[in-house]
């Protein structure tokens, strides 16, 4: 059924409202998420009753809500090229619609959310909120109920408020005055390009082939090309997941997390992991999980480019290995030069014309600006990279690194991804 344009842009501004309420009212999200449990659960005979498709998690800020809408339109017409199951009157709300489809229904007046998701090769979208705009209006109501008391209450607080102000006047907290100047724009532009960067990146990508977590002691081999990163001899490398097909996982999917486990500490079995993902059954035989522990906390290196960008890409290995399911949405191709974007291949399903169309526009937009840089600045390094997501296309990654000089440690990683450069979409929904 076509909408005609006047109508479409009035429930695209009641729906933005709404998406903007929710932002601003992060407990009201909540609340609908929850509420939306009823709709959706499925009731297993064996084992645990879950909900299919699920309700997202995330919810997009609403500055994005239209730009993002504009992407999905474009993403519908590849997607719907063999299959068409999806709505261009579907709007997308979560931060990332390809992993987590939640919609709001713009075909109906009273904008119900949807959700879907694909199982064996099926595409099911079933009704989270028969009408947000309903449920909108009623959290509203109970806000205006409940403000009284909160007046009362912000003037109590306000007092203290006051006296929190004059005690940090007096004595202002340096540290988190430093953390607000740490942003990503002050180091646009800066920094050489290092051949060497590329290098060992390609050293340390090709040694991930030889590398597999099924039944390994641990994964100290990951160390085996970042030969500037010292791990403390009383720790080991390890990922804190049981195998993909243990009988005991059960989830939609899971990406590598890399951890140092003590050496004195025996490597956790499976059944250790059973009760993490399977909280309502009860596993006598299984033994308390080690702590998780940042493997950076126990991993000693020089302030140097190198040093620094080899530890970047021991951050950046859950994008390269151990991932299975829903997990592979995180993997990443790296793009260091321009040759690496002639290397792409499709994942699974070939969509040739789409990609080297992909491949024409990127080595287009690519210049030598773009390989990757370190900048080094006081204890912080600011590195800028490019990898190219299955899901998005070709994008930048930045990331501040904090560095702790007297315990050569570092202490601190911020990363951020750009819109994508240039687009693309696999067409591949697990």
């Amino acid at each position: 059924m076509e909408i005609d344009k006047e109508t479409l842009d009035s429930r695209i501004q009641q729906a933005s409202d709404c998406v903007k309420f929710l932002n601003e009212h992060q407990e009201v999200w909540l609340r609908l998420h929850d509420s939306s449990y009823s709709l959706l659960v499925v009731h297993a005979k064996r084992g645990k009753d879950y909900c299919f498709p699920s309700f997202s998690k995330s919810l997009i800020p609403y500055t994005k809500l239209l730009q993002q809408y504009q992407e999905y339109k474009h993403d519908v017409k590849v997607w719907n090229a063999g299959n068409p199951v999806y709505s261009e009157y579907w709007l997308p709300i979560s931060t990332n619609y390809v992993a987590e489809e939640t919609y709001i229904n713009l075909s109906s007046a009273k904008l119900p959310i949807l959700v879907a998701s694909w199982k064996l090769n099926e595409h099911y979208v079933k009704t989270a909120c028969p009408s947000l705009l309903k449920f909108i209006k009623a959290e509203k109501k109970k806000n205006r109920q409940i403000m009284p008391t909160l007046k009362r209450m912000k003037s109590f607080w306000n007092m203290f408020a006051k006296f929190f102000k004059r005690a940090k006047e007096e004595k202002p907290d340096r540290s988190a005055k430093d953390d607000n100047n740490d942003n990503f724009a002050k180091y646009k532009g800066l920094g050489k390009h290092n051949p060497r960067l590329i290098d060992a990146c390609n050293r340390f990508c090709g040694s991930l082939s030889k590398i597999s977590l099924k039944n390994s002691p641990n994964l100290n081999a990951l160390l085996t090309e970042l030969p500037d990163l010292n791990l403390d001899e009383m720790y080991v490398l390890d990922n804190y997941n049981p195998q993909p097909d243990s009988p005991y996982f059960r989830d939609i999917g899971q990406h590598l997390r890399l951890y140092a486990r003590l050496k004195s500490v025996e490597k956790p079995c499976d059944v250790d992991f059973a009760m993490w993902y399977n909280r309502d059954k009860k596993y006598p035989e299984a033994k308390p999980l080690p702590e998780f522990e940042s493997p950076f906390k126990h991993i000693t290196l020089p302030f140097t480019e190198e040093a620094i960008w080899q530890a970047y890409l021991l951050k950046q290995t859950k994008h390269k290995i151990g991932m299975w399911w829903h997990g592979l949405y995180k993997y990443r191709v790296f793009i260091n030069q321009i040759e690496d974007i002639d290397h792409l291949t499709q994942l699974f399903e070939a969509n040739y014309n789409e990609l080297n169309h992909f491949k024409s526009e990127a080595k287009a937009n690519w210049s030598e600006s773009m390989s990757p840089v370190v900048f080094l600045d006081d204890d912080k390094a600011y590195i800028s990279h490019y990898w190219f997501d299955y899901w998005y296309g070709l994008r930048q990654v930045e990331c501040l690194v904090k560095y702790n000089p007297h315990s050569h440690t570092i202490t601190d990683f911020q990363i951020k991804e750009s819109e994508a450069i240039v687009r693309f979409h696999c067409g591949i929904m697990f």
